[in-house]
């Protein structure tokens, strides 16, 4: 019974592949699927904690302190003004 589930297809919610729900943790390790913050780059779950330091979208706090939350591309125009 348990072999049958495990054929079963579903869809995965990161990238859409239709995979056997029993390849469900094998794909997570490798399936790509958009950054969250829309940066256009493709990632995955191992390289998610990486991307998320250097994403270009990722909102910040100032570093200069002034309290204005900004994304990490606008930090050298705001940092000028």
């Amino acid at each position: 019974f348990i072999n049958l589930l495990n054929k079963l297809e579903m869809k995965c919610s990161q990238c859409n592949e239709t995979i056997q729900k029993g390849n469900r943790n094998d794909h997570i390790n490798t399936c790509l699927f958009d950054c969250p913050r829309n940066c256009g780059t493709k990632i995955n779950r191992k390289t998610f904690n990486e991307h998320d330091n250097i994403c270009l979208e990722k909102i910040i706090g100032c570093p200069n302190g002034c309290g204005l939350l900004i994304k990490k591309r606008e930090i050298e125009n705001h940092n000028i003004d």
